[in-house]
């Protein structure tokens, strides 16, 4: 009777600890040094128990002082990141090395990384040659890839691409195809005592996608449709996005339907569109499963079927498109294709808003929002609509556009009273928030007198803040309203009829108009032929807008076949008769190698052109030119006087490039305080995406406070910034 009340007891112990987490092995009457190692890795990575660094860090100690060199390799992770304790280079060295000495290859590799940054020992490359050597005895090509991707990584002091491309290349020797394309990257990039050379790096991604690597055949298919440093092919891209999508990539698959869809560099054909988006849809792409919806439910190849339609958008639902379950829920909520079924509708809406990442729960809100409001659906219900815009702003994600429909349901009086002025105050708030979309939207709204008085002073005002940030639809629009007094044709008959006649006698803004029309269907026919007619007329008249219309088009194939000899003489006509933009396109157009061989020195040239107007977007472009030595010789000092110049302009953008310059100690000291300090200044300013920079900087490894600087943020604006916008820089 006694033994079985004594295993009775026993089972219960085990299953409440077991219901605790608690690691059974651990009692043990003397824990080995794997059992110790065990725990500590149960705590780490919290598998069944509460993440604990701290007691993670408490097994591993008594584990490596038991012999065990995994558990001593462990520690020095956790003194280099501060898991558990503080961050420490010394203590961290100390453990690697421990580890090393036994031969423990991952903590070779660690300690030599810092050898070459000089954390936590004195800097010596030799030193750190050695122990990369000896990690790499067993000739193992991961082991020199793992070596090559901690020389691309600049926060750690050693960035040396270089040293990256000699230990790609001993992982090429061994048969190791990533390895190509990570060369690739190397050339593609550049970097201080590295040239860029697109050219070569197409080189290497042509190695890897003749060994049969996807991702590098689909990397090429995007090379030769876009021309990015080499001459646009389309049936070269067409070549290899259809080997990737033989080797089952699904986006292929999806950019070829693109092509097909769209007309872009091949024939337009919806067929053929279909058959690619319907393949890609079978490799497990949920957007082409719901453009073979969409297909079918517009008879866009031809066949009208709602319920091969309701088929595809199931099935993109079931793969998790976020579109096809919001359209699936006004499917049932009509009852046309199938019964109408309310739980059912709602239990689609509920998936589309069920994740987790905020903005996509928010953006599926705002989407149900509209279909609410939309007449085609039969259930229009404005209260359901306004109900589905404020979860999305209570959601915290996709605001701009959930305040925008909520501000328009005022404006329309749809489901509320109508209140113009609560309207233009909704807008106003939106775009003094900084989002770009909002800002554009007012300046919209103010120039067109729709919605609230028109007021071109203030149209004005919010698309300069938008082209100063070198958004070129906002400077159109501004430069017409500045010399044209509006920066669209008016929509009624009286207007087309003065447009009409002072085109016909000459007129360069009315042939602007006349173009525009055409481009637009407003008043006429659509004709995108009879658009660039126009367009060229006013050209030849000397009108810079009409030039850069015809030079972007030509540029990105948008209307008319992609002619990237015809654009460069359009967009610098433009710039040379005073519209900035046509400078800007001609400096990507270089600077990408469009159609052509990348050429940094004509790229920088055109960038000079628009910094010497002293315009602040060209002045910031250019200073990113001396920080990377695009065309010009690299220098970090002048680099930062264009971003100082650009920052006093007010151009926001700036403050994070001075930021970034401190943070990698780039022509200053390496500063993470003066880092952070610019980082905030840009995000008090609305640049969004500086959050994301003070997010990465603390997580950094601290530098060692015998090389931390400890200068303050010392340096003053000239001019206020308090109105400038931040969020349209291109990247270059």
């Amino acid at each position: 009777m006694k033994k079985i009340i004594v295993r009775w007891f026993l089972y219960l112990f085990l299953v409440v600890i077991t219901f605790l987490g608690i690691p059974t092995f651990l009692f043990a009457q003397t824990p080995s040094q794997d059992a110790l190692f065990k725990t500590a890795d149960v705590y780490e990575n919290g598998k069944g128990v509460t993440q604990d660094f701290t007691q993670a860090l408490t097994y591993y100690h008594k584990a490596a002082d038991l012999g065990n060199m995994d558990a001593a390799c462990k520690l020095g992770d956790f003194f280099k990141n501060g898991n558990g304790t503080t961050k420490d280079n010394s203590e961290s060295a100390k453990w690697y090395r421990k580890a090393a000495d036994s031969g423990n290859q991952v903590a070779q590799i660690e300690l030599g990384f810092l050898y070459a940054a000089g954390l936590g020992v004195a800097k010596n490359q030799e030193e750190a040659d050695r122990w990369f050597d000896k990690a790499f005895e067993t000739g193992k090509a991961g082991t020199a890839v793992r070596i090559g991707d901690l020389y691309t990584d600049i926060h750690w002091g050693a960035k040396n691409f270089n040293q990256s491309l000699k230990w790609y290349q001993k992982a090429v020797d061994l048969g190791n195809v990533q390895a190509e394309g990570k060369i690739g990257d190397l050339y593609d990039r550049g970097d201080e005592g590295f040239p860029q050379d697109k050219a070569k790096a197409v080189e290497w991604y042509q190695k890897q996608a003749e060994a049969g690597d996807r991702e590098a055949q689909y990397r090429l298919g995007w090379i030769y449709e876009m021309g990015l440093g080499v001459p646009i092919e389309t049936a070269k891209s067409l070549e290899w996005f259809q080997k990737a999508v033989d080797q089952g990539k699904a986006e292929a698959a999806y950019d070829i339907g693109r092509m097909y869809e769209t007309g872009n560099a091949v024939p337009q054909d919806y067929s053929y569109a279909l058959k690619y988006y319907q393949k890609a849809a079978e490799l497990g792409s949920g957007i082409s499963a719901f453009l073979v919806g969409e297909f079918f439910e517009n008879g866009k190849a031809g066949r009208k079927d709602e319920t091969e339609s309701l088929k595809w958008f199931q099935k993109a639902a079931d793969l998790g498109d976020m579109n096809a379950q919001v359209k699936l829920g006004f499917i049932y909520l009509k009852g046309s294709v199938v019964p109408k079924n309310e739980q059912e509708a709602y239990r689609w809406f509920d998936k589309a808003t069920g994740t987790d990442k905020k903005v996509y729960r928010a953006y599926a809100a705002v989407q149900i929002a509209g279909l609410y409001r939309n007449d085609k659906w039969g259930v229009v219900d404005y209260a359901q609509a306004l109900k589905w815009y404020q979860k999305a702003v209570d959601w915290g994600g996709a605001t701009g556009a959930a305040a925008e429909g909520i501000n328009s349901m005022y404006a329309m009086g749809q489901g509320v009273p109508k209140d113009m002025a609560r309207a233009e105050k909704g807008y106003r708030e939106q775009a003094d928030s900084g989002n770009p979309g909002a800002i554009f939207n007012l300046a919209e709204k103010y120039e067109s007198g729709k919605e609230f008085p028109k007021d071109l002073a203030e149209a004005k005002k919010w698309y300069q803040m938008l082209a100063d940030g070198g958004n070129p639809i906002a400077q159109v629009k501004l430069y017409e309203i500045s010399n044209y007094g509006s920066s669209s044709p008016q929509d009624d008959p009286e207007t087309l009829k003065q447009d009409q006649t002072a085109a016909d006698s000459g007129d360069a803004v009315a042939m602007l108009r006349m173009g525009q029309r055409c481009e637009m269907g407003l008043g006429v026919t659509k004709d995108v032929a009879m658009a660039m007619n126009w367009f060229q007329k006013s050209s030849n008249k000397g009108n810079p807008v009409a030039s850069w219309w015809i030079g972007y088009k030509y540029m990105w194939g948008q209307g008319v076949t992609k002619d990237l000899g015809k654009a460069p003489e359009y967009l610098q006509k433009a710039g040379d008769n005073g519209f900035m933009p046509g400078y800007l396109e001609l400096s990507i157009l270089y600077k990408l190698g469009l159609g052509m061989k990348e050429d940094l020195a004509e790229s920088f040239k055109w960038v000079k052109k628009g910094a010497d107007s002293n315009n602040v977007f060209f002045q910031d472009f250019e200073g990113i030119y001396y920080q990377k030595g695009w065309g010009v010789p690299q220098d970090y000092a002048e680099s930062m006087n264009l971003f100082q110049q650009a920052a006093d302009g007010g151009f926001v953008p700036a403050l994070e490039h001075i930021g970034k310059l401190y943070e990698e100690g780039r022509g200053v000291p390496q500063d993470y305080n003066q880092a952070r300090a610019w980082y905030q200044k840009a995000l008090d300013k609305g640049l969004i995406r500086a959050d994301k920079d003070l997010e990465r900087l603390n997580k950094l490894p601290k530098p060692d406070p015998s090389t931390a600087s400890a200068s303050s943020l010392t340096a003053t604006f000239s001019t206020p910034i308090e109105n400038a916008t931040a969020s349209n820089t291109p990247i270059p």
